[in-house]
């Protein structure tokens, strides 16, 4: 049964069940099922929160990818045996829109930092997306500022808090959002796809090619396959 979003809806209004989670293995964060993730802390499960807008939805910051163009149906799954979330938007009178989420979790040594990896694909038909990215550190408590680099968006806190987004492999025209942080439109059609990356701690964002998106995808679904493997629960719920 799909979720449907017509008019903008509030964070508090939603159902807690009307997203998935995403983790890492050290901290985890909540999918809306409208593309806005609304609850995340860096870089572990008990630091303050970057995304809390399911508590607060002012103060409390989030990120999101989200068609322009409502009402829009959306549905969750996760791929098969992995923690890697799947949300399919059908977009009235425009088209269809898959977004994966993932945290890339692996064994890698060269693997470094907390990121959280965002891929939208147009299967169908031209959809306009609103790319969001609003940190507010610290619970919210102090003030975010944003630099603007040729690559993407550095948000900084007043603690010396520090997060990157990455929108590639296109380039990207982020304008400060009313109500807060930054924001950017994206026009894709059937076929074309996009990448975005945000990294905890980073100096500066990078190229889209330097995070290893397609590479981190695969070796993540990997892991939590195997990790899947060593499951004794065998019950309705198992997937």
């Amino acid at each position: 049964r799909p979720f449907v979003f017509g008019e903008p809806r509030t964070a508090t209004s939603l159902p807690l069940d009307a997203r998935g989670i995403i983790g890492d293995g050290h901290t985890a964060a909540l999918v809306r099922a409208d593309g806005a993730i609304d609850w995340a802390c860096f870089p572990r499960f008990d630091s303050p929160s970057v995304f809390a807008a399911i508590l607060d939805e002012d103060a409390g910051g989030l990120t999101s990818i989200t068609p322009t163009v409502r009402p829009f149906e959306s549905l969750q799954s996760y791929d098969p045996e992995t923690n890697v979330l799947e949300t399919l938007f059908r977009v009235e009178g425009q088209g269809v829109v898959r977004l994966l989420d993932y945290m890339p979790w692996t064994d890698d040594p060269r693997a470094g930092g907390h990121e959280l990896h965002r891929r939208v694909d147009v299967r169908e038909g031209e959809v306009e997306l609103r790319v969001v990215f609003d940190p507010r550190f610290d619970h919210g408590r102090g003030i975010t500022t944003h630099e603007r680099h040729a690559h993407g968006v550095l948000a900084r806190g007043p603690g010396g808090e520090r997060m990157t987004a990455v929108l590639g492999p296109a380039a990207t025209h982020w304008v400060p959002r009313e109500a807060g942080g930054m924001e950017t439109c994206v026009h894709l059609r059937a076929g074309d796809g996009r990448w975005m990356v945000m990294r905890w701690d980073a100096t500066a964002p990078w190229p889209i090619h330097a995070y290893r998106p397609y590479d981190y995808l695969r070796l993540t679904r990997q892991s939590w396959r195997e990790w899947s493997q060593g499951l004794r629960y065998d019950g309705p719920w198992r997937h």
